[in-house]
């Protein structure tokens, strides 16, 4: 058998590398904190914090960075049931039933409160300039509020009558980066964009989108982004409300969420409820139905989240949260046992050699996507070597650039391009000198 040059025999292996780390599993770790039940989980402005709430009268605060537990705040007059970032670092949106507060999170003092008619359905969303909130509202609408909760300045109401069957509550909340187009979505799968003229409706557009729920709502740099129940996501125009682009996500969903400013999806199946999948969502100028579709980039492992806790069933995903930096997800896992036990845990996973390193910067300084991510590739950070595949067959000279749940970044010598590979197609040596990154 002829012998392939060197050469080649390194591009079919860095070749079969990539295939190999396309989709990463990424390996959870547990935040020291467990409950029979948590309700809602959010990181605060600037990432540094991490909100975690239980069936209790109180929350606790984390650090996401090593997963410890800080301090209780116990100012809380009745289960959180949805956290979400503050204006500021030190501030922290919290429903608890009819009533919206904005908590200290130093003192746990209440700063300020507001009173609902309705429960909020979905968490608030901060206009870019960060002074008016938007929330979801009954009947069928969404509530702009003063972002101190000092006043409401206006509800925007939906141009049909919600019916009581179910759909009459706005389910979720966007904002323009500019300020003037707000949307809203019912459990019907009709979305709402109102046109701003400063804080008032001038006009608005009903687009049916969703043959039911409406899981998420993000602007994007291309339009407004829509993720719904049926396994679909939708890119829709926000002058006029007409659609753009239909993309598939394979199937039915039991959960969804939009992340990175509608650049990403985190779903969850029936078929598999405590995993989250996460999708790269087409983009471009012009993006039409068929067109890229969405791309699998990582699945969670929830397999020792529950270690040693005998379950009646599959765990179920309750809550979910990205840092503003889009380094890291948590979300909330919740198990049963047979007699009626149950058991709640908050993995964090490490997205900053994927979706961090890959996506542009975010605009909005309150939600899910926010933050200063880089587009450019991180540097190495050692003196280049020779790596040798597991097998001792392919070797490549290269620096490393980093090494995060399981996954190891490599830059070429030759030519400065990234090779991203699984830690186990390394030599045992190599794979040392990456653990000890």
């Amino acid at each position: 058998m002829p012998r392939l040059p060197v050469v080649l025999l390194i591009g079919l292996w860095l070749a079969s590398c990539a295939t190999a780390a396309d989709v990463t599993t990424l390996k959870p770790q547990l935040l020291d904190y467990q409950s029979e039940e948590i309700r809602a989980l959010a990181f605060n402005s600037d990432g540094t914090l991490l909100a975690v709430s239980p069936q209790d009268n109180d929350f606790w605060l984390c650090d996401p960075k090593s997963a410890k537990f800080l301090s209780a705040v116990k100012a809380m007059q009745k289960p959180a049931n949805l956290l979400f970032a503050g204006p500021r670092p030190d501030l922290l949106y919290s429903v608890e039933g009819f009533l919206l507060r904005l908590v200290n999170l130093k003192t746990g003092e209440t700063v300020a409160s507001y009173g609902t008619s309705v429960g909020i359905s979905g968490p608030g969303v901060l206009f870019p300039r960060g002074d008016i909130l938007a929330t979801p509202a009954a009947p069928g609408g969404v509530e702009l509020l003063k972002a101190d909760l000092g006043r409401s300045l206006t509800t925007l109401t939906a141009p049909d009558t919600p019916s009581p069957a179910g759909d009459w509550k706005t389910t979720v909340a966007a904002i323009s980066p500019d300020g003037k187009i707000v949307a809203g979505a019912r459990p019907t799968g009709k979305i709402y964009l109102w046109t701003l003229a400063g804080t008032e409706a001038s006009g608005v557009q009903t687009c049916d989108a969703h043959s039911g729920h409406v899981e998420a709502l993000a602007f994007a740099k291309e339009g407004l982004v829509s993720l719904g129940r049926d396994g679909q996501a939708k890119l829709w125009n926000p002058a006029d409300g007409q659609p753009r682009g239909t993309w598939s996500l394979g199937g039915p969903l039991a959960r969804g969420w939009l992340l990175a400013d509608g650049q990403a999806a985190a779903v969850v199946r029936e078929a598999a409820p405590g995993e989250v999948q996460l999708y790269y969502l087409p983009s471009g100028d012009k993006p039409a139905s068929g067109d890229k579709p969405p791309e699998l980039f990582a699945t969670t492992s929830v397999a020792e989240v529950f270690d040693g806790f005998a379950l009646a069933g599959s765990p179920s995903v309750t809550n979910l949260a990205l840092s503003p930096d889009r380094k890291v997800l948590a979300l909330s896992l919740q198990a049963g046992q047979d007699g009626g036990l149950r058991n709640a845990r908050v993995p964090l996973f490490d997205l900053s050699a994927t979706l961090a390193r890959t996506l542009p910067p975010a605009t909005s300084p309150n939600s899910t996507a926010t933050g200063p991510a880089s587009t450019k590739p991180p540097a190495a950070t050692a003196a280049p070597r020779t790596w040798t595949s597991a097998d001792g067959k392919f070797q490549v000279e290269a620096t490393l650039v980093s090494f995060r749940a399981g996954i190891v970044t490599l830059r070429r010598v030759d030519n400065g391009k990234l090779i991203t590979l699984k830690l186990d197609q390394l030599s045992p040596a190599d794979q040392q000198v990456a653990r000890a990154k």
